[in-house]
């Protein structure tokens, strides 16, 4: 066992816990994949111990309790999946120290706490999926620092205060979703609408005013709680397959914007679609 390099037992209908000295019998291992099982209890601490892991995936299963602090040794690590577990308590900011990371799915726990603001040492990371916990505080502004990042979710989840200008260095980012939080407010940055890579913005269900820019046409907008106009700018946006809008906005948008034949009424989806990654 000891030169044994990679477990994948997923979707196996596996049950019971996992031995809390797996990583002393295993010390090789470099992958261990056990989504999709029955697996309960806590992840057990010695998971340091497995110090050549690259990818860990223990989603969709009934893990509790907190996440190891020692998961921040791993530092060959390039994806972390947890989601749909029922793990609590804070995300350890060691986990941010891992700068071979390339994906993190924690969604789908009842996380709580900041989201750490060490976010410094992740040039690699481009999965950044959080949503459905209880993440409060602000959005850090260090996550600017995530220049490779692709797809950053945070929806439903307790985060308040504003979204930052230092999105706008997210220069790759394709999907930005923050729906759900109640709480964020302010105006949304014009340096957001700057990204030309983005493909879907969710927002709705938060506090935002102010008014779209006028130059916006190039990004899926989801909103309900903004005032003013949406841009006539936004037929520009050529690539644009789904635009789901609050009812008390889209009302009022066949009065002043002809809508481009993709988006005509038959074809215009009036409630909000994520991206999922399942791994």
């Amino acid at each position: 066992m000891s030169v044994l390099v990679e477990i994948n037992l997923s979707n196996d209908k596996l049950s019971g816990g996992l031995p809390g000295d797996m990583c002393s019998n295993t010390p090789k291992l470099k992958r261990l994949f056990l989504r999709e099982n029955h697996i309960y209890g806590n992840i057990p601490m010695s998971i340091y111990k497995c110090r050549e892991m690259e990818e860990l995936s223990l989603s969709t299963n009934r893990f509790n309790g907190n996440i190891p602090i020692g998961i921040g040794n791993l530092s060959m690590l390039t994806l972390l999946s947890m989601y749909e577990n029922d793990l609590q308590g804070n995300i350890p900011s060691s986990i941010f120290n891992i700068s071979s990371l390339e994906s993190m799915y924690l969604f789908s726990n009842r996380l709580s706490g900041n989201i750490p603001s060490k976010l410094n040492n992740l040039p690699n990371l481009n999965q950044l999926q959080h949503y459905d916990n209880n993440l409060e505080g602000h959005i850090p502004k260090q996550i600017g620092n995530l220049t490779s990042l692709l797809n950053l979710d945070l929806d439903s989840n307790k985060l308040a205060g504003e979204l930052l200008e230092e999105l706008g260095n997210l220069a790759k980012l394709e999907s930005l979703l923050a729906s759900f939080n109640d709480f964020l407010s302010g105006s949304i940055p014009s340096s957001i609408f700057n990204l030309s890579n983005l493909k879907t913005l969710h927002l709705q269900q938060n506090q935002f005013s102010g008014t779209l820019p006028w130059n916006m046409g190039l990004s899926l907008v989801s909103l309900e709680e903004l005032t003013g106009q949406i841009p006539t700018t936004i037929t520009n946006a050529s690539q644009l397959r789904a635009l789901a809008m609050g009812r008390p906005m889209a009302r009022h948008v066949s009065s002043f914007i002809l809508l481009p034949p993709h988006l005509q009424w038959g074809a215009l989806r009036r409630a909000t679609s994520s991206f999922y990654c399942f791994v």
